[in-house]
């Protein structure tokens, strides 16, 4: 599982995780007002600008910090971002429903950021992964590089 491989990294990495600095939460109003948290980690060596690696989950950014942190430590912001009325998230949960439009909200929102160089990853499993490829796609025409690791539904039994 996701804990049992941070587990391993954590104990080879646990040093270079605790050089990460949380720097900034923000409630990132959507385009109907609902406002979304967001928790932000930049490196310790911050750069002008950076690449940002995007966790977007319905379980709560606590869960999440651990591998932002991990991912800051090698220089890129890592934004954790709680679902539409999920965590301190405001709005109503609706699995799927919001999660295109709010990924594109949010999206544009790290590209205005001083600090965001324009490279946007995102990655995720089960259902932090499927938001991942719904945002990619209502954003594909706005990325000019990047990566998904992302879930996909399962095909066969």
């Amino acid at each position: 599982t996701m804990k049992f491989l941070f587990s391993i990294l954590f104990f080879f990495f646990g040093n270079y995780i605790l050089e990460a600095k949380r720097l900034q939460t923000v409630y990132l109003p959507m385009d109907d007002g609902v406002r979304l948290h967001i928790e932000i980690v930049f490196p310790k060596k911050k750069n002008t600008t950076m690449s940002t690696i995007l966790v977007r989950s319905p379980y709560e950014y606590f869960d999440l910090e651990k591998y932002e942190d991990l991912y800051s430590r090698f220089g890129f912001v890592c934004v954790g971002q709680d679902w539409r009325g999920t965590g301190k998230s405001e709005g109503h949960f609706s699995l799927f429903q919001s999660e295109g439009k709010d990924g594109k909200t949010t999206y544009d929102w790290i590209r205005q950021q001083e600090w965001s160089n324009g490279n946007i990853f995102t990655f995720g499993a089960s259902a932090d992964g499927m938001p991942s490829s719904r945002s990619v796609m209502t954003a594909v025409n706005r990325e000019p590089a990047g990566v998904m690791l992302t879930s996909t539904p399962r095909t066969s039994a």
